[in-house]
């Protein structure tokens, strides 16, 4: 047969030192290129203290913008909010609260928030604080779990109405008006507040001026600053 028959000449058997076929060349070259890391420590100032020291500075001034940040907005959330918002708050954490007004001074947890009126849990019974009746409150242990969603009447006239229908013997917390009166809630009438007093008679009480309702076992007429059974004494 011609040349052109046979195959093309192989070439030498490869010896053992050979490197295997795709090998891509030394195991050096194998392990990846080192370039990375040699451009990085060729960075300039790699390694220099100084720019290590601007560069921490840097990080923490970053740190205190982000704090400030937050603070402008836990603030700009505390300007948005109103007193019910807060006693929502209060209700859902289940914190107990203290609320002072004239002289007297009701604890417990929050249990019920509308419009304009929270309901206080104490250990007398419920107490009906208006909102916007001038009390202060306090805030005397965190609730470390617990606390609802409360329910009931949306306003302090609701609130009213309801211990109408019941008949309860309360006593009202009134700044302006000098006194604070008690006794069984008689009517709630359209701009006022009918009680029988302990001795059977009638008391008209404001209802604009009253600003806290709280039980009154006895239905006795307490003057301004008489602790009542669910009030405390100021502290």
């Amino acid at each position: 047969m011609s040349g052109a028959d046979h195959d093309p000449d192989p070439g030498p058997e490869p010896g053992p030192d050979a490197p295997e076929p795709g090998a891509g060349g030394s195991g050096a070259d194998r392990q990846g290129p080192a370039w990375p890391l040699a451009a990085e420590a060729a960075l300039p100032g790699a390694g220099d203290p100084e720019l290590a020291s601007h560069g921490a500075a840097f990080r923490s001034e970053l740190r205190a913008e982000a704090a400030e940040w937050e603070r402008v907005a836990a603030l700009d959330a505390l300007r948005r909010r109103s007193l019910a918002d807060a006693a929502r708050e209060l209700l859902h954490r289940g914190d107990r609260v203290a609320v002072a007004l004239a002289g007297r001074r009701w604890v417990g947890s929050v249990v019920h928030v509308g419009t304009d009126v929270a309901c206080l849990g104490t250990a007398a019974g419920l107490v009906d604080v208006r909102l916007d009746g001038g009390a202060v409150w306090e805030v005397v242990q965190r609730a470390r779990a617990g606390g609802g969603t409360g329910g009931g009447p949306r306003t302090f006239r609701a609130r009213l109405a309801a211990r109408e229908r019941a008949g309860e013997r309360i006593g009202l917390t009134c700044p302006g008006l000098g006194v604070d009166p008690a006794g069984t809630l008689v009517a709630l009438a359209r701009d006022h507040v009918v009680l029988r007093g302990s001795s059977g008679q009638s008391l008209l009480v404001p209802l604009a001026g009253v600003a806290v309702v709280w039980p009154s076992p006895t239905g006795g007429t307490g003057g301004t600053g008489a602790t009542g059974a669910a009030s405390e004494a100021p502290r």
